[in-house]
């Protein structure tokens, strides 16, 4: 069997949830005999417009060569009306971020979210078999786009990279206060990841957290970062020494098709007070407590500030917490659990 992945960009130079996602299926893949190959625009000269129709173009020119694509719908509309064995992996879904953010993204972007985008992802749904990462994902398919049969492959954590390791060493070579109570945010500093929330919360309790941000890409162009610890450009496999650094994540994003940066931080031992959404939305029990909702501004704040007084002041409580999103995610989101899922979805 000869399988082609398509990628907006090249998953061994550019490495976000969705390539990690691809990286493995051709991994697992392999193992099993297929032939694999990753397709992207630079391999054809493409370097703007990842998703132009030149892309669909060199795709079309090979598709003889695959028995089955699998690709990204923001990618695959074009090959509406080939006949091709096409698979879509749905990480998100723009119709529904752009609900959860309009009011606070520019007014162009909002309509490109919630038409222009939305529609290549209805007409790629229309296509081939569908997969969504999360059951919220599938949900936001069947509401928005009134997509049937679409089949859930949750998101994996590769939990020996992404494991509790020695924190007060770390925070030793990283010149973090060894008694501090460390918070820790990710993601880019702007509205959709909730990083006026996030703001806000950091005015009001910087004098007892002691704050890490991690800004990924993109993220500079929108706010003047504040004055506190931040690591920028940091590479996959350092990332499992950030997450051991805090004592808890907070992640108040509006909108994640699964929010990936949750489930690393609770394989390394992290607990997380995140917004309710993508694969948070999920999580029950003790973990109730420590969503946040961010429809409105103050009530996110406060809420915030809440949780987090009731981890810095409970370490046990922070520990425990820890242990547990740890045993959680080695249960339900290993890789050994996550590729067996695969080939049964794939029918193979």
């Amino acid at each position: 069997m000869r399988v082609a992945l398509l990628n907006a960009y090249d998953p061994y130079s550019f490495r976000g949830g969705a390539e990690t996602f691809s990286l493995a299926i051709k991994d697992t893949l392999t193992e099993i005999g297929a032939r694999v190959d990753l397709l992207y625009p630079e391999l054809f000269g493409i370097s703007e417009d990842k998703y132009s129709y030149r892309f669909a173009v060199e795709v079309i020119k090979v598709k003889k060569d695959y028995d089955l694509f699998i690709s990204n719908p923001i990618i695959s509309h074009y090959l509406l009306g080939e006949d091709i064995n096409l698979v879509n992996v749905y990480h998100m879904c723009f119709r529904e971020m752009a609900q959860s953010c309009k009011g606070g993204i520019p007014t162009t972007t909002y309509l490109s979210w919630r038409h222009i985008v939305s529609s290549l992802e209805h007409v790629s749904g229309l296509i081939g078999r569908n997969l969504a990462v999360s059951s919220f994902v599938k949900t936001s398919l069947q509401k928005h786009y009134q997509l049937k049969g679409v089949r859930v492959l949750n998101h994996f954590i590769d939990t020996k990279t992404f494991r509790p390791m020695d924190r007060a060493k770390l925070r030793g070579e990283y010149s973090i206060p060894p008694e501090a109570v460390v918070g820790l945010y990710i993601g880019r500093n702007d509205y959709t990841k909730g990083y006026d929330i996030f703001k806000e919360v950091y005015r009001l309790t910087r004098d007892r957290v002691f704050w890490i941000q991690i800004l990924s890409s993109g993220g500079l162009q929108q706010y003047e970062p504040i004055p506190i610890k931040t690591f920028k450009g940091v590479e996959y496999e350092e990332m499992p020494k950030v997450y051991n650094l805090a004592d808890f994540l907070f992640f108040p994003s509006r909108y994640e098709g699964f929010g990936l940066v949750v489930l690393e931080a609770l394989a390394c031992g992290i607990p997380t007070i995140a917004s309710y959404t993508g694969i948070y939305r999920e999580m029950s029990g003790a973990w109730e407590d420590l969503k946040i909702d961010t429809a409105d501004f103050e009530k996110a704040v406060l809420g915030s500030l809440r949780k987090i007084r009731l981890l810095s002041e409970n370490p046990n409580l922070c520990g425990f917490l820890g242990r547990w999103g740890r045993e959680q995610v080695l249960r339900r989101f290993n890789l050994k659990r996550w590729k067996k899922k695969l080939t049964e979805v794939l029918g193979l």
